[in-house]
């Protein structure tokens, strides 16, 4: 709350204060060194993030990669530590005395003397912020109101009709050296042998290794409640999948779980589980790693499956696929968009309640036969 009411303020008064004193050089063109790369939050940006990630990585191989994330987003990022040469991790929204973690912060940042930053948040006042003090030369990010770009040096448009993929390669290159044509295909996270090994003991000890299986999302997280496809209509989803052969496993958060309880508590004794508070981040990887397919709501499990080269199909509905639909070929997105979609624009921060007329009509819309023909469709491809 304190970056979309306090932010905007200190950035217009941090932006007259670099006016006066002309402490940004717009026309660094240098060599970089050391560069900082900045994801707060969201799994599924930063799913797609890595592709990016390992273009900049094969570009300036004599760089020194730095890469700022959360909480929120860090354990992706462990997953895939090839890509950068350090992560730092700062609960930088959660922690009960943020603001003298955020001067802490700018502190130590301070001290790494970066010649360039590069910001992968797409509406967040705060990072534009942190890289003003933090004292960087290049300062690479997003704007698609004015404001946010006051603080950068290399500021790229939003283009929210585009998928966010094209948006995090055309501001990477907007100051790096990367080829021309941007990635056709997601790098697929890394998975350990040890979460390999583990996945599969922990198949072994249920009775289900070597059975084939399916996952499905059936969550989309507090915020996200306007995405999330009926769990009604997933149940049915999950038994027609059930009785056709495959185990079926249900992911999700623990804000997640009361959707996932109620599909296990009606699943007529098919192998229906949940994986809630069953495996770590690592070992989910792998597991969905050996899915035959994904079906998700918007959200960023959706990605990684996409990533990991799981057919994976996507439901829509107040956030448009063309911005966030699974990358690359393979992979399906389901929407049936009413005049009032999309309303959730997640590049400005903007997520309403639905206040079309029928409560999440572009949901309903996208009925079981329609998910269930297209789970054909793809099963049958593969």
């Amino acid at each position: 709350m304190a970056d979309i009411y306090i932010g905007p303020f200190v950035i217009f008064f941090l932006s007259i204060l670099d006016r006066i004193f002309r402490q940004t050089n717009k026309n660094s063109t240098h060599r970089f060194n050391k560069i900082l790369l900045i994801k707060l939050a969201a799994l599924g940006e930063t799913a797609i993030l890595l592709t990016i990630m390992d273009r900049i990585k094969k570009t300036c191989p004599q760089a020194e990669i730095h890469v700022l994330a959360t909480p929120l987003n860090a354990q992706l990022l462990e997953q895939n530590a090839h890509l950068y040469d350090r992560l730092i991790v700062e609960d930088i929204f959660r922690s009960k005395l943020s603001l003298l973690k955020l001067i802490k912060t700018i502190k130590n940042l301070r001290k790494n003397h970066y010649d360039l930053a590069i910001d992968f948040e797409p509406h967040f006042y705060i990072s534009p912020i942190i890289l003003f003090l933090a004292n960087i030369p290049v300062r690479a990010g997003f704007f698609y109101l004015r404001l946010r770009r006051l603080l950068l040096t290399h500021a790229w448009r939003l283009r929210p009709e585009h998928h966010l993929l094209y948006d995090f390669y055309g501001l990477a290159r907007s100051v790096l050296p990367l080829p021309p044509s941007p990635p056709t295909r997601l790098v697929a996270p890394r998975i350990r042998p040890e979460n390999r090994r583990h996945l599969q003991n922990w198949l072994r000890a249920r009775g289900l290794a070597d059975r084939p299986y399916v996952v499905l999302h059936p969550g989309c997280g507090p915020s996200g409640k306007c995405r999330a496809w009926p769990k009604e209509r997933f149940l049915n989803v999950a038994l027609f999948l059930a009785r056709t052969g495959y185990v079926v496993f249900l992911s999700g958060t623990k804000s997640e779980k009361n959707i996932i309880d109620f599909l296990i508590s009606h699943n007529n004794g098919y192998p229906i589980f949940s994986l809630v508070d069953e495996l770590p981040f690592g070992d989910y990887l792998a597991l969905l790693d050996g899915a035959r397919l994904m079906v998700a709501n918007d959200t960023g499990p959706m990605h990684l499956g996409a990533a990991l080269r799981v057919p994976t199909i996507g439901i829509f509905g107040p956030e448009t696929p063309d911005r966030y639909g699974p990358f690359g070929t393979g992979n399906y997105h389901l929407y049936m968009p009413p005049s009032c979609s999309p309303c959730t624009y997640s590049h400005r921060g903007i997520r309403p309640h639905c206040t079309n007329p029928i409560y999440q009509k572009c949901m309903l819309d996208i009925t079981e036969d329609i998910v269930v023909n297209k789970v054909k469709e793809v099963l049958h491809g593969h």
